[in-house]
């Protein structure tokens, strides 16, 4: 896999978890260890797309970034990897499945190289595709969880609510989205009832 990512770190660190299964060891100049520590001159052994180890040794390192800072892989909450620009206009639609499931792949990809490892992708179908694509090392992106759809009918009883969480889970949800309240352009109220 060719990637483009100049000098920085943090994507050589994306580009080496997704390349397909092999022994990598990247040097890293300083290591921010996700604890609030921060350690140097070391080395980060990848077996597949896992961390192994993290020691002083100094092997043959696969990547140098001894003169870099690597830090462990950032995690997004909230995001909709379908939605894309159309024509200049932002949004999704008009599009064919296929055309929407490359706009999802690609941005899955920009969010990898920006350093993302894990996004909770909230609200499209396409992203099941595109998160079992990634899992199988078929195209390159961070680990996706993803709600499909989400809840927001107002009307529905518990238990349509009950039946519409088990559809999405035989659907392949990871997570389940809730609209509790409004928009604050509609007023912001409950959505739902208690």
């Amino acid at each position: 896999m060719t990637m483009r990512c100049g000098k920085t770190a943090l994507c050589w660190l994306a580009a080496a978890l997704s390349l397909p299964a092999q022994t990598v060891i990247i040097r890293a100049g300083s290591l921010l260890d996700g604890k609030g520590g921060i350690a140097r001159n070391r080395e980060i052994v990848v077996e597949g797309n896992r961390i192994a180890s993290v020691s002083g040794a100094k092997t043959a390192a696969t990547y140098d970034l001894s003169r870099y800072t690597v830090m462990p892989g950032w995690i997004d909450v909230h995001v909709h990897l379908s939605g894309h620009f159309n024509g200049g206009r932002g949004g999704r639609g008009g599009e064919s499945p296929q055309q929407a499931a490359l706009y999802t792949a690609g941005n899955a990809y920009a969010t990898l190289l920006a350093g993302f490892t894990t996004v909770q992708s909230l609200g499209s179908p396409v992203d099941v595709t595109v998160r079992d694509l990634i899992n199988t090392g078929v195209i390159p992106g961070p680990r996706i969880l993803t709600a499909i759809r989400m809840i927001r009918d107002t009307s529905w009883s518990m238990e349509q609510i009950r039946e519409e969480v088990r559809r999405l889970k035989a659907e392949g949800a990871d997570v389940i989205k809730v609209y509790g309240s409004q928009s604050i352009r509609d007023g912001g109220g409950p959505s739902l009832s208690a």
